[in-house]
């Protein structure tokens, strides 16, 4: 039987979709490059071609990932027929919906055993996203919707702070009641750290609609 070759791009994709699979069925810990091998049905040499280690294929694919989202974003920052606070909502929304990831991977990505996992994820999204919320606050201030003092360090605690609530959110469970009152204490902190008007943002019925869009 021939052996079936890919191009470098199309392997390297496969090692890292193999993985993610395999993270997710047994955990990060409890895979080891053998078994991805395994599953590829490739020589434990084609691995190490294309990366060093498994610490290299985690950081790899958490780099993917981050970088969907900051094209998102990206896309969202650009897009002509929005407000500046139209933007910054929608941007919120790919921080709280980790990009679009399904239910499946937000769950695993927050399991105790891939803690690591999950910190790489929030260090690199936090770089791709800060300066783009960064960015949103000051044409904010310039148009004379926003009025904070430190754009900067307001981008820092928006994307920092959201995320953090929303881990608080997906890990703890809470019921609908106490769920719809951390979005209107983050509400609140945004009109605050923005120096926004009162109702800026209201984001129970803006995720809604962005919800049935997906649908």
């Amino acid at each position: 039987m021939s052996r079936i070759t890919k191009d470098r791009d199309e392997r390297r994709t496969e090692i890292l979709d193999v993985a993610q699979e395999l993270f997710m069925k047994n955990g990060y810990e409890k895979t080891a490059v053998s078994d991805i091998v395994k599953h590829m049905n490739v020589a434990q040499g084609t691995f190490y071609n294309y990366f060093k280690s498994k610490d290299e294929v985690l950081d790899a694919m958490m780099r993917r990932s981050t970088e969907n989202i900051a094209k998102q974003a990206k896309a969202i920052e650009d897009n002509e027929n929005l407000s500046v606070n139209q933007k910054l909502q929608k941007v919120i929304f790919c921080i709280i919906d980790f990009g679009g990831w399904n239910k499946e991977t937000i769950e695993f990505v927050h399991r105790e055993e891939n803690i690591l996992l999950h910190q790489m994820f929030k260090i690199e999204s936090r770089k791709t996203l800060i300066p783009i919320v960064g960015r949103l606050i000051r044409i904010g201030i310039y148009e004379g919707v926003f009025n904070a003092q430190y754009p900067e360090d307001a981008a820092e605690m928006i994307v920092a702070g959201i995320s953090g609530v929303y881990d608080t959110l997906k890990l703890l469970k809470y019921d609908e009641a106490i769920y719809s009152a951390k979005l209107r204490a983050i509400e609140d902190f945004l009109e605050r750290v923005l120096g926004a008007e009162k109702d800026s943002f209201i984001l129970k019925n803006n995720m809604n609609n962005e919800e049935d869009e997906k649908l």
